[in-house]
């Protein structure tokens, strides 16, 4: 009867008191970017309570945001501290994009603060066909604090700065002229930015107590990220992603995972720091080089030529030389035509590049042009 009884009991405990039941862990005397929730006398703990419950559902999401944090949050939390604002902006990026750098929203606003491309620029980003910063966790982090303390400094407030990033500054200042209150809490706001603040809340007393909402970050394995080396690379013209890749000794994958930043399939002139997880300076370098070497006597032709594969084997490779990847093997007597550039004789062989010809982009080892 007593085991029985103790069942019971476990029964309701579990009913009642876990995430999703009638009641719910919010801690006491919390502040949020170093201010008091003013839950007193208004609807500020429905408001927390309502999104709370509803991220708390999503323990799936949750394990996934407390893998990710172990890799993003050593990189913004020192960039908060030397700014001098306040550690809670880390939970921004959290319901921005649950800490991913390739989150795209359906307004095109990317990375994992989430900028459009017109405010990531207006604070320092680098926005091309090539390059992304909004994507890089440290660009993207600096950026977000330079807008952040700006909109702080025009609404005093880091709640009503947090809903600013959100809606727009100019809206914001609109809401607080129409309703005579700079206060985030006491503001009607559209839906979205209503929940905004408190999403941000709520992630923060779900990151900082996850054993409350029924997760143990102990059985939570993080992401594993390879150790990656800072390279400096001076680019005196462009080069292809790929064969910087190639040179690194790492997939194009590879590259742009620790890379993602870089969008686009080559590099144009220019000084870039590229992180690379197997790091050999003779051969990285070397490896760019004998790219450059192979390629400096090239000669751009106009109009599509066809090509003819002579060789009893033709093979389709990233670079101009046997020890690139091939990744398509061509039988003799092949014919297509193709739009490109020329380049060295090699044992008596040609090599060419191209640029765009339905799905085949590299170079070809094996091939003789025909007029």
């Amino acid at each position: 009867m007593k085991n029985y009884r103790s069942t019971c009991l476990m029964c309701l405990f579990m009913m009642f008191c876990l995430p999703g039941a009638s009641c719910i862990f919010i801690p006491e005397n919390l502040t949020f970017c170093g201010e008091p929730l003013p839950t007193e006398g208004t609807d500020v703990r429905e408001r927390l309570e309502t999104q709370l419950r509803l991220l708390a559902r999503n323990t799936g999401q949750i394990e996934l945001w407390i893998k990710r944090k172990h890799r993003y949050f050593p990189v913004i939390d020192p960039l908060l501290r030397e700014s001098k604002v306040p550690p809670d902006l880390k939970y921004i990026p959290v319901i921005e994009s649950s800490l991913r750098t390739s989150a795209v929203s359906s307004k095109s606003a990317v990375g994992p603060w989430q900028f459009i491309a017109e405010t990531g620029r207006n604070n320092g980003l680098c926005i091309n066909r090539w390059i992304d910063e909004r994507r890089d966790i440290r660009s993207s982090t600096e950026a977000a604090v330079r807008y952040l303390k700006f909109l702080h400094d025009e609404f005093g407030s880091w709640p009503t700065a947090l809903a600013a990033y959100n809606i727009g500054e100019n809206r914001m200042v609109r809401e607080t002229y129409q309703q005579g209150t700079g206060c985030y809490y006491e503001m009607i706001l559209p839906e979205e930015t209503d929940r905004y603040v408190f999403n941000a809340i709520s992630a923060k007393i779900i990151l900082e107590y996850p054993g409350e909402f029924g997760i143990d970050p102990a059985e939570t394995v993080p992401f594993d990220d390879p150790e990656t080396t800072p390279v400096s690379l001076i680019l005196s013209g462009s080069l292809p992603v790929k064969i910087i890749a190639h040179a690194a000794g790492i997939s194009i994958r590879e590259f742009r995972l620790i890379n993602p930043w870089c969008i686009g399939d080559e590099l144009p002139e220019g000084r870039y720091s590229v992180h690379l997880d197997t790091w050999n300076r003779a051969g990285f370098e070397g490896g760019i080089e004998k790219y450059r070497r192979l390629i400096q006597n090239m000669v751009m032709f106009r109009n599509r030529l066809e090509v003819t594969v002579k060789a009893d084997r033709g093979e389709m490779r990233i670079g101009p030389d046997a020890d690139y990847p091939v990744f398509r093997i061509l039988t003799k007597d092949t014919a297509f035509r193709v739009t490109g550039r020329t380049a060295d004789r090699d044992r008596g062989e040609y090599w060419y590049r191209f640029i765009k010809s339905g799905d085949m982009d590299g170079w070809i080892w094996g091939g003789q042009i025909k007029h």
